[in-house]
């Protein structure tokens, strides 16, 4: 039966060798995005496995049948399965994926005519965990917000969800302790103010930063919203 990637699909090929005591976990995740002031923009989201490298050269040896790295051929499939849906999206273009030479690194890239585009295109690659139809993008003339549902635990229990004795018993503490989710986002008009007290503008006053530790962030329940006003 032929595989269906998702965008998170290799998630739960690192969690399920993540018990591995003498190996390092975690992951970090970078959200990058450009808005001009139409509500177009350009938006990339990266993976970076270099925590986990030794883990990674483990189950590569475990698995390993025909694809010398098969780890790096799951999470490659992902992105260019997420990449491949994503064509179907009006407003949607420029679509592209890479992968870094030691394939420890991939990113996902494309344009978006407007926010309605984006926020389809994110109920893609967060397909299978958020609720349908969720708005993850809100921005008018005078702010921004990033609504985020807190969807990583909710990624591992769905696709461990034939195993609830394994999910219950996991140690989601271990698995999340080096994984990061970094939020970057540019505009063109000047930030006023930003909601989160995390988040670090730059001196022009049109980046913001928002570093979040995934681990912490999944012990709060409620969905976040983070706004910028300008």
């Amino acid at each position: 039966m032929k595989k269906t990637y998702y965008f998170f699909f290799w998630l739960p090929c690192l969690l399920l060798l993540s018990s591995c005591d003498s190996c390092n976990t975690g992951f970090d995740i970078r959200e990058t995005a450009h808005f001009y002031a139409h509500g177009g923009g350009k938006f990339e989201i990266s993976l970076d496995l270099s925590k986990a490298a030794k883990l990674i050269k483990v189950s590569n040896y475990l698995l390993r049948e025909d694809d010398a790295k098969p780890m790096q051929s799951t999470v490659h499939n992902a992105f260019r399965a997420t990449a491949h849906s994503l064509k179907r999206i009006p407003g949607i273009s420029k679509i592209a994926t890479a992968r870094g030479a030691k394939l420890l690194q991939f990113k996902l890239t494309f344009q978006f005519k407007n926010i309605a585009s984006l926020n389809r295109a994110m109920r893609k690659i967060y397909a299978n965990v958020d609720p349908k139809k969720f708005v993850h993008f809100e921005m008018d003339r005078n702010s921004f917000v990033r609504v985020d549902p807190q969807s990583i635990r909710q990624l591992v229990q769905y696709y461990c969800i034939e195993d609830d004795s394994y999910v219950a018993s996991f140690d989601l503490g271990t698995f999340f302790k080096g994984a990061t989710y970094v939020l970057t986002y540019t505009f063109e008009k000047k930030i006023r103010s930003a909601s989160d007290k995390r988040a670090a503008v730059s001196k022009d006053r049109k980046k913001i930063v928002i570093t979040k530790n995934i681990l912490t962030e999944q012990k709060k329940i409620a969905i976040q919203r983070h706004k910028v006003v300008f």
